[in-house]
């Protein structure tokens, strides 16, 4: 259950938590980097009764961050290099149709490998598997999982070219495209209901991957997340779902009130931006994808 979380805390009691003694020591020797200590001691008392190497936090801060809802904080991807390069590619007004596309699906598999790096084993996104070895004999490897329980939701049109690099790195799950339009969402996304259904007695959790290229409001990736939930709970009132929101720029606005009303749900972003503008024409996303820029 710790390892299934986005952060942990331990509160130091006077046997050091013995019993969590060795989730402790993989934590600070290559485990999943997820845990903290709660320890309200005097300064004297510290070096003798705390986990060192452990980051160290108040019980006052922790608080605080729950009650602004910075604990579940967007991921995002802008401080890698290779995250700085594709952000500049995808706004460079010089790119669009096929080669803005191609740009966007290594943006797809960027995020997914972050996805992967960071809820691959706790969610079970990979799997280990034997290999045939080129010098001979068998060793383990890791590959992505073969069980056919993950959804990749590409938000329609500017999540497609996105979600085919999430789906390159995930290539057994299903990939169905997601309309968003309230009128006819149910007509629209009768494929997705269907595949629920196919999951309707699944022991596993159904991992939903929604990909969007840009979350500007967040208005539309809200309406997403209720219709999946909806759809999951008609299918079956049971049927667990872990869901991922990816995208490849999120406005900084959006990345505050979404992880506090969505508190199950993932978010990675490729960067965020103070950037509230609304792209049309030749400055929207989706008309630079797919050569439609004189639309106004």
């Amino acid at each position: 259950m710790i390892c299934q979380s986005d952060h942990a805390y331990v509160v130091v009691d006077d046997k050091m938590n013995r019993s969590m003694k060795s989730f402790i020591a993989q934590n600070l020797h290559g485990g999943p980097q997820i845990l903290s200590q709660i320890i309200d001691l005097n300064p004297q008392d510290l070096a003798k009764n705390c986990h060192i190497g452990l980051p160290v936090q108040s019980l006052v801060s922790l608080l605080e961050k729950l009650k602004t809802g910075s604990i579940n904080a967007v991921i995002d991807a802008s401080t890698s290099i290779s995250a700085q390069m594709l952000s500049t590619k995808m706004r460079d007004s010089n790119l669009q149709g096929p080669s803005l596309q191609r740009v966007h699906v290594d943006v797809g598999k960027l995020l997914a490998d972050k996805l992967i790096d960071k809820f691959g084993r706790t969610m079970e996104l990979v799997e280990s598997i034997q290999i045939s070895h080129v010098q001979g004999g068998h060793v383990e490897g890791v590959a992505s999982c073969s069980t056919n329980n993950i959804i990749i939701l590409p938000l329609m049109r500017g999540g497609e070219p996105m979600a085919r690099g999430v789906y390159d790195r995930f290539p057994t799950s299903s990939f169905i495209h997601f309309y968003d339009g309230e009128d006819e969402i149910d007509k629209k996304n009768g494929l997705l209901v269907k595949t629920l259904e196919n999951f309707a007695d699944s022991s596993k959790p159904v991992v939903i991957i929604l990909v969007d290229s840009v979350i500007n409001t967040g208005m539309s990736i809200q309406r997403s997340i209720h219709y999946i939930y909806k759809v999951a709970k008609k299918v079956n009132s049971q049927l667990e779902l872990v869901v991922y929101v990816l995208s490849g720029v999120m406005q900084e606005e959006a990345a505050k009130h979404l992880p506090r009303q969505f508190l199950r749900v993932r978010f990675l972003t490729l960067r965020l931006s103070k950037n509230k503008y609304t792209g049309k024409g030749t400055s929207d996303t989706g008309n630079r994808l797919f050569g439609t820029t004189l639309i106004e």
